[in-house]
């Protein structure tokens, strides 16, 4: 149901990076956290970014599962 090559399973990175771009938001999001700090946006970023890419993970499997190669 899965994919063998390794290869092609690494090249679906470049587009999860590209799809978890925010940087025009970071400053809005800073100033929105109660008691900004770095470190709480340092939280809030990670947050965001594991969110982001356990959901397109999940997507892309039942994507696969669904249409295949």
């Amino acid at each position: 149901a899965f994919p063998t090559d390794g290869l092609a399973v690494l090249s679906v990175f470049p587009n999860i990076m590209f799809a978890l771009v925010f940087q025009s938001n970071f400053f809005s999001i800073y100033k929105g956290l109660k008691k900004s700090t770095d470190k709480r946006m340092h939280v809030a970023s990670a947050a965001g970014v594991g969110f982001s890419t356990i959901l397109y993970i999940i997507l892309g499997i039942m994507g696969y599962c669904l249409f295949g190669g």
